[in-house]
């Protein structure tokens, strides 16, 4: 049974418009409440002052455009045709299972479409391991066109069929994953559905239940990506694992002090206030352990990421966190820099 939910992007709630004034709040350490809901949207409010049409309301968007989409999560239901894709399969009893699953990977990344990708994953499913399947859903992320998986294309049957038959390796090999099968796997299916497809709701629940067991081996790019893909999961309606959040939450106090990238200090947070906004439990510890990164990249960040940086920082003051108000002052800082380059992909 399909489960449909249509969704759009906004922008945030009128009462994130500042009130007060925020060189009053930037000498102290930590943001209460309401101080920091005050300072954090009257940066925010910077970015609009300086000429730019709704600035702030980027970050609920995370790149996925001012616009409507349609997420689509379900069942894909069998037909003659799919159900005939496991005579072309055959185990490959000939070479070593490690020589047969390199060569796998070699199609797989050097397929140009739907449709020689689908030849791949018809043909060899069956030999997939962990990392076949992980590369093949990032594979049919990448170059599936929006909308193509909604029967606008003759590539939507390629690329039903192959999300049937991945799907059904995914359940196969889930408990074999390493930390970035299961990102991966995560990623390409999440995107997946934003374009439009159909996919699996076992199969993304597969790799929610696979978090917790991985959490512990991943990098900074790793949990900043698992937070952000749970986020846009839960901000769709589908139920997250509390379990998988807390798991990936003690990673972040990890791993925070290595994150030298702008995005994964941006995608954190704003991945933390958006579950936040939907209901889940926050880690203060996380917060302030990953929002204490943010004045050491701020002037590296792109306008969006500091978009979504002011955004997430009024959001999880909103919801009673202290938010550091070095954090909140550098990131003020960075708003008439990054104002006069937003564009109409950028803004509302």
């Amino acid at each position: 049974m399909l489960l449909q939910r249509t969704w759009r992007g906004g922008c945030p709630s009128s009462s994130h418009t500042p009130d007060g004034a925020l060189s009053s709040l930037l000498g102290r350490k930590h943001l209460t409440r309401p101080a920091a809901r005050r300072a954090g949207c009257a940066a925010a409010a910077a970015v609009a002052c300086s000429g730019v049409t709704h600035a702030g309301c980027l970050a609920s968007m995370m790149g996925t455009g001012l616009y409507a989409q349609r997420f689509a999560v379900g069942v894909l239901p069998p037909s003659s045709s799919r159900a005939a894709f496991a005579s072309f399969s055959s185990r490959d009893r000939t070479t070593s299972s490690f020589e047969a699953a390199k060569r796998v990977s070699g199609r797989i990344g050097a397929s140009t479409d739907v449709g020689e990708l689908h030849r791949v994953v018809r043909d060899s499913h069956e030999d997939f391991n962990a990392v076949n399947v992980a590369t093949a859903w990032s594979k049919l992320a990448k170059v599936t066109g929006r909308g193509e998986g909604q029967g606008l294309a003759r590539s939507s049957d390629d690329i039903a069929n192959t999300v049937q038959l991945l799907s059904k390796e995914t359940l196969r090999v889930a408990g074999e994953m390493k930390p970035r099968e299961v990102v991966s796997t995560l990623w390409g299916t999440v995107i997946l559905a934003e374009k439009g497809v159909e996919v699996d709701l076992a199969t993304m629940r597969a790799m929610i239940e696979q978090t917790p067991r991985v959490a512990g081996r991943m990098d900074t790019q790793a949990v900043s990506k698992t937070l952000w893909f749970l986020a846009k999961l839960a901000d769709k309606g589908m139920d997250v694992d509390l379990a998988a959040v807390r798991a990936v939450y003690v990673q972040a106090r990890r791993v925070a002090g290595r994150m030298n990238h702008p995005l994964d200090v941006s995608n954190t947070l704003w991945a933390i206030a958006k579950l936040a906004e939907k209901g889940l439990e926050v880690d203060a510890a996380a917060v302030q352990a990953v929002s204490e990164q943010a004045p050491r990249v701020a002037g590296e960040m792109e306008p969006l990421a500091v978009s979504n940086t002011l955004w997430a920082i009024a959001k999880l003051a909103e919801k009673g966190m202290e938010v550091d108000a070095a954090a909140v002052r550098a990131m003020s800082e960075q708003a008439p820099r990054v104002a006069g380059t937003m564009n109409s992909q950028n803004g509302a």
